[in-house]
C-alpha cells in the first residue's frame, strides 16, 4: 500500500492482536477517537456466523436469524463461542463509528449471507453512519467459486466494487474440506488482490502519504500533533471538496487577517454586534445597517488592499457589488473566481446546453446527454387556483420587486426568446408560521428534466455539524450557533437574457417571465 497505515489487528497473523482484551480494546477505541484515523475497513471472522454450517456431519450450526445469541441446546463451549463472536462484531463496529464521527472513511465486509448483519450493533453503524451497502461475487476478482462479499461504508464510492454473477458453473465449496481436514470455506475469506487494490483505491482519498508504513498501533499517540487543532477532518461546507468548515485548521494563505481585524475592532468600538442582536430578536426584516454605517468598513477594504483597483459600484439588476467580489476573489487565490462574472453577465439554465463543470466537485457519472421536449402548460396547480387572491397579491408583489415581468402574450414570448419556451405550473406553498409564497414547478414542462448538473455538490447537514463539534473543542467556553438567511437568494441570480423563455407561466389570463 503507497499510503500511511498502520500495522494490521489481526489475530490470524499476530496472536496479540486480539480485540477482546479490553486493554488492547481501549487502546484502539481512543485511536478510533483521536482523529488520527481517516480510514478504517472491518472484516471480522464471519465463521459462527455462516450460514453453511449444516446439520450435514460438518460444524454445526450455533445461531439463526430468530436466535442470534445461539440456540437454547448449545452447550457452553458453544455458547462461550457465540458470546464471544457477538462481542467481537460490536467492539468492531463501535471503532467503525468512532472513526466516522470524526470525519472518516468507514467500512465493514462480511458474507452476503451472514447473520452478523443482523446483529444490533451492525444495524446501529449501518443506520448511524447513513451507510451505503453493496454485493460483490468472487468471479468479478477473478476467483472461480460462488461467493458474494457485501460491504457497507461510508461512502458512496463502494458503488465501485459492486456487481453480479451470471455463472452457474462455480465450484460448490459447502461442506469439503482440504487433505489437512480444514474447510475449504475458510480458504475463500482472503481477498484477491484485485478486490484489495479496489478497496484501497476507495479509502484513499481519506488518508495522507508519507511514508509512515506499518505503524506500530501501541505507540499511535507520538503520531499526535503537539497543536490540538493543527489536523483535523475536512468538514463539508458547500463550497467545494477542497473547502471546510472547520476553520480552526488554516486550509490556506489568511489573506484578510489583518480586514477582519481592522472589522472585528469596528463592530465592538460601534456596538454594531448589539444592532445585529436586537434584529435578530425583533425579527426585523429591514436592513439594520445604514449606508453611512456601511461606508467605514468598504474604506478599510480600500485601505487593505492599497495596489487594487477595486470597484464599489452595485449594479441595477442585482443588489450586491459583484465587482467588488469577483476582485476579492483573485486577491484570495479563490478557484473558483468566475462565480462573480457570471452572476453579472447571467448565468446559464442549462436548458438549452451542458452546463460546464467548476472544477470543485466530484465529476457527475450519471449524466444524460437526453434533453425532454419543452412544454407550455395551460393550467396551474390547484394550490394557485384554490385562493386566486393570494396568488394575484404575491405575484403583484414579485412584479413590483423586479423579480418578473409581465409580456402580452406568447407569440412575443416565442419571438423574443428564439431557443425555446416553457411555461411551468404554478403553485402556492403554505407552512406554518411563514408567510404563503409562490413557487414554479419546473419539472412537469421539461426545464428541469434538461438541466444536468456535471458535478456532484455535497451541502451541509446535521452529520457534519455533529463531525465538527465531536473533533474540535471550543476555543472559549462553548460554541455559539446561528443560522444565516439570504432572503429570496435563488431570485437573485440572473439568468442568461437568451435563455429566459424557460422561466414562464400564466396566471388570470396573464403572462409573466423570470428576470432573475
Amino acid at each position: 500500500m503507497n499510503i500511511d497505515h498502520f500495522s494490521p489487528f489481526d489475530i490470524e497473523f499476530n496472536a496479540t492482536c486480539d480485540i477482546l482484551n479490553d486493554d488492547l480494546f481501549e487502546n484502539l477505541l481512543k485511536l478510533a477517537h483521536s482523529g488520527l484515523v481517516g480510514a478504517v475497513w472491518s472484516a471480522p471472522p464471519c465463521r459462527f456466523y455462516s450460514t453453511l454450517r449444516k446439520n450435514d456431519g460438518g460444524p454445526p450450526p450455533l445461531r439463526s436469524k430468530e436466535f442470534l445469541d445461539g440456540f437454547p441446546s448449545l452447550s457452553n463451549y458453544q455458547k462461550r463461542q457465540v458470546q464471544e463472536s457477538k462481542e467481537i462484531h460490536r467492539r468492531s463496529d463501535l471503532i467503525c463509528i468512532a472513526v466516522f464521527q470524526q470525519g472518516g472513511f468507514a467500512g465493514k465486509e462480511q458474507p452476503l449471507n451472514s447473520i452478523a448483519w443482523k446483529e444490533p450493533s451492525s444495524r446501529q453503524f449501518v443506520e448511524q453512519c447513513s451507510c451505503y451497502f453493496v454485493a460483490t461475487p468472487a468471479c468479478k476478482w477473478g476467483l472461480d467459486f460462488f461467493k458474494y462479499w457485501a460491504v457497507a461504508a461510508t461512502s458512496e464510492h463502494i458503488s465501485h466494487l459492486a456487481g453480479h454473477c451470471s455463472h452457474r458453473d462455480h465450484m460448490d465449496f459447502r461442506g469439503k474440506r482440504l487433505p489437512d481436514g480444514s474447510y475449504i470455506s475458510a480458504l475463500t475469506a482472503e481477498y484477491p488482490s484485485a478486490f484489495a487494490s479496489a478497496i484501497i483505491d476507495i479509502i484513499s482519498p481519506w488518508v495522507t502519504k508519507s511514508s509512515l508504513i506499518n505503524q506500530d498501533l501501541s505507540t499511535w499517540r507520538s503520531l499526535l500533533s503537539r497543536n490540538p487543532i493543527s489536523k483535523g477532518p475536512r468538514i463539508t461546507d458547500g463550497a467545494g471538496d477542497i473547502s471546510s468548515a472547520n476553520w480552526t485548521i488554516p486550509q490556506s494563505t489568511d489573506f484578510f487577517k489583518s480586514l477582519r481585524q481592522m472589522w472585528i475592532k469596528r463592530i465592538l468600538a460601534t456596538k454594531l454586534h448589539t444592532k445585529v442582536v436586537d434584529a435578530c430578536q425583533s425579527h426585523q426584516s429591514e436592513p439594520f445597517v445604514s449606508e453611512d454605517e456601511l461606508l467605514p468598513f468598504l474604506n478599510d477594504i480600500q485601505h487593505s488592499f492599497p495596489s487594487t483597483s477595486l470597484d464599489f459600484t452595485i449594479p441595477d439588476h442585482q443588489p450586491f457589488r459583484l465587482q467588488l467580489l469577483h476582485s476579492l476573489l483573485l486577491i484570495s487565490k479563490n478557484p473558483d473566481p468566475k462565480i462573480a462574472t457570471l452572476l453579472q453577465e447571467g448565468i446559464p439554465s442549462g436548458a438549452f446546453s451542458q452546463l460546464a463543470p467548476v472544477g470543485l466537485w466530484e465529476p457527475n457519472s450519471s449524466t444524460s446527454s437526453d434533453y425532454p421536449d419543452l412544454v407550455v402548460c395551460h393550467d396551474n396547480w390547484t394550490s394557485a387556483n384554490h385562493n386566486p387572491d393570494t396568488t394575484r397579491q404575491l405575484t403583484q408583489k414579485e412584479l413590483d420587486d423586479g423579480f418578473i415581468e409581465e409580456l402580452p402574450d406568447i407569440a412575443t414570448a416565442e419571438q423574443r426568446w428564439p431557443k425555446g419556451i416553457a411555461l411551468g405550473k404554478l403553485g402556492v406553498v403554505h407552512a406554518d408560521n411563514r408567510d404563503p409564497r409562490l413557487v414554479l414547478d419546473s419539472t412537469i414542462c421539461g426545464m428541469n428534466g434538461r438541466c444536468h448538473l456535471p458535478e456532484k455538490q455535497r451541502l451541509p447537514n446535521l452529520r457534519h455539524i455533529s463531525f465538527f463539534l465531536s473533533s474540535c473543542p471550543p476555543l472559549q467556553d462553548e460554541w455559539q450557533g446561528a443560522s444565516i438567511d439570504i432572503k429570496a437568494a435563488h431570485k437573485r441570480m440572473l439568468i442568461r437574457e437568451d435563455e429566459r423563455g424557460s422561466l414562464l407561466f400564466k396566471f388570470d389570463d396573464r403572462l409573466f417571465a423570470g428576470t432573475l
